[in-house]
């Protein structure tokens, strides 16, 4: 399939179509279902999925998820020689087309057992009331260190809703708890000892943020004084000394350049 725009990480887009398909596939939801969500992405992957299922029937060729309802079809029809016993261990859930393969063993004579996994020692959830977003994310961070404690090398995790939102803060606390000596000025850089799963937005990244900015500009949408100031200052434009520093620059700091750009500021 052709896209009209590249993408940037294709190997991670096409890790995450797959997971899509094989939800799909699990679940006996049609590719078409996708066309009232509404959003680009499942526009993309509803391309991408009837153009997967029909090279798949050209080719013919089974794929992974379809692997499931293909044997459940051959043991019903008694194509495919049953098991005495199926044993099934730490399935939390099963999905539609788990448990139609499941229904053909057992009328297929099969004996399906279904064992869960021991805990190790008893668990114990405890939910908490806290004042604020702020005070959470300290408690969160109290609790991991005092889990890394008890188990030195050992591994945690956080789950964190709306990741996006609270990631500096976070990180902050992280630091703080973790890794003090971070803050500290002249420290070395080092590998740090906690991983978000979330990273920032590439459009915070300094040189990304001034390349869109001036992208918004050739293409004449209107921006606010204080923005083309910052423009005209950034370390990454070309002139911004100059515009800065130049004899008789006037008092808000644009030259000719801010000048010759004034028709697209922002009217107050």
């Amino acid at each position: 399939m052709v896209l009209e725009r590249p993408l940037t990480h294709q190997a991670g887009a096409a890790r995450s179509a797959q997971d899509a398909w094989t939800l799909l596939r699990n679940w006996a939801l049609e590719p078409r279902l996708l066309d009232t969500q509404g959003t680009e992405e499942t526009v993309w992957l509803r391309r991408w999925a009837v153009d997967f299922a029909e090279r798949c029937e050209r080719l013919k060729v089974l794929d992974g998820p379809r692997l499931s309802e293909v044997l459940a079809q051959g043991f019903e029809r008694g194509a495919v020689q049953a098991p005495e016993r199926l044993t099934l261990i730490g399935f939390d859930e099963l999905a539609p087309a788990q448990e139609r393969l499941l229904e053909a063993l057992e009328k297929r004579g099969t004996e399906v057992r279904r064992a869960g996994l021991p805990l190790s020692r008893p668990e114990r959830a405890v939910r908490l009331a806290l004042a604020d977003a702020a005070a959470e994310i300290r408690s969160a961070v109290s609790w991991a260190v005092s889990r890394i404690a008890e188990r030195p090398g050992g591994r945690v995790a956080l789950i964190v809703p709306r990741l996006d939102e609270y990631r500096k803060a976070i990180l902050a606390c992280l630091e703080d708890r973790l890794e003090p000596a971070r803050l500290l000025a002249g420290e070395r850089p080092r590998r740090a000892l906690y991983n978000l799963s979330l990273g920032p937005p590439l459009a915070e990244a300094p040189l990304i943020h001034e390349a869109i900015a001036w992208w918004r500009l050739a293409t004449g949408v209107p921006q606010p004084l204080e923005s083309l100031s910052r423009l005209l200052r950034s370390p990454f434009s070309a002139g911004a000394q100059e515009e800065v520093a130049a004899p008789g620059a006037p008092a808000d700091g644009i030259g000719g350049l801010g000048r010759a750009l004034s028709p697209l500021l922002q009217e107050c």
